[in-house]
């Protein structure tokens, strides 16, 4: 019995592992557990997250599509596979981050059938493209 115990001792996650996993956990939940607009086209999105009211259900659902793409956009450039050209500020308001979805995605109708995390995606290149002299 001692020797199953030690071996679990090696698995070793620091708080901000476990914090990180229990919020993908949650994102993944509220994204199952969202109407179908989340499966979802740039048209869906855009009627869904236009008017939406700080810290309602629609505002959490939108908010953490937007959050999960750009942890998509991140995990990529930092595994060296693309979205190099976009360097997100250390912290970002989750309403401005919809809000620009929103703008793009109304200023751009023909990317309305397209999947909705191309239009986060170009909302945040538009908004966080890197300078040429950016060190990211």
């Amino acid at each position: 019995l001692h020797g199953r115990i030690g071996s679990y001792k090696s698995i070793n996650l620091n708080v901000e592992d476990k914090m990180k996993k229990i919020v993908l956990l949650l994102v993944l939940l509220l994204s199952m557990s969202a109407s179908s607009v989340f499966a979802v086209t740039g048209g869906a999105y855009l009627q869904s997250c236009a008017s939406i009211v700080p810290n309602s259900t629609s505002f959490i659902r939108c908010g953490s599509y937007v959050l999960g793409v750009i942890d998509n956009m991140r995990a990529q450039k930092a595994g060296d596979i693309g979205y190099k050209d976009v360097c997100f500020p250390e912290k970002m308001e989750e309403e401005q981050l919809i809000q620009m979805t929103v703008d793009w995605l109304g200023t751009n109708p023909e990317s309305l059938t397209h999947w909705a995390a191309f239009g986060v995606s170009m909302a945040m290149y538009q908004n966080f493209k890197c300078g040429c002299d950016d060190p990211k």
